[in-house]
């Protein structure tokens, strides 16, 4: 069994969507999520498709979109969602994924937090320090943060 750990930063981008009441159709998936969960959707425009995450911080969501299309979907979030919810790129935050079987033992001793969490649950914590967020998750169905 292994884990397997990655900088994600560079193919991410973290979004946060402020004050965001839902209807518009860029985002077609329910995403009236309860605070502290998350859930794959996708990102719409006339054009194309991206795969997005979605989680609910309570205060706001947060929306990983792809570093492959992000200044396409920063342009395409802002321009549908600009006039109902404040939309604000993360250029200072990093994003380190940490996949497979072992993850929640790799992170576990510097984030108790995360051994009581469930798949698809997000949580702020803090990390060695600094305050960061933890998403349980993982394309295969797996757990994985």
């Amino acid at each position: 069994m292994t884990a397997l750990i990655f900088g994600f930063d560079r193919l991410a981008v973290q979004v946060r969507l402020h004050d965001f009441t839902g209807g518009d159709s860029c985002l077609p998936a329910d995403i009236s999520l309860g605070a502290g969960r998350q859930r794959y959707s996708m990102l719409l425009n006339s054009d194309r498709v991206d795969d997005i995450m979605v989680a609910n911080l309570g205060f706001h969501l947060l929306v990983i979109v792809n570093a492959a299309t992000k200044l396409q979907d920063e342009a395409i979030l802002g321009a549908r969602l600009g006039n109902t919810c404040w939309v604000e790129t993360l250029v200072d935050h990093a994003l380190i994924a940490i996949q497979r079987r072992l993850a929640e033992a790799v992170l576990a001793p510097h984030v108790s937090e995360v051994v009581d969490m469930k798949f698809i649950d997000v949580k702020a914590v803090s990390v060695v320090g600094p305050t960061g967020i933890v998403l349980r998750s993982g394309y295969t169905g797996r757990s994985q943060v």
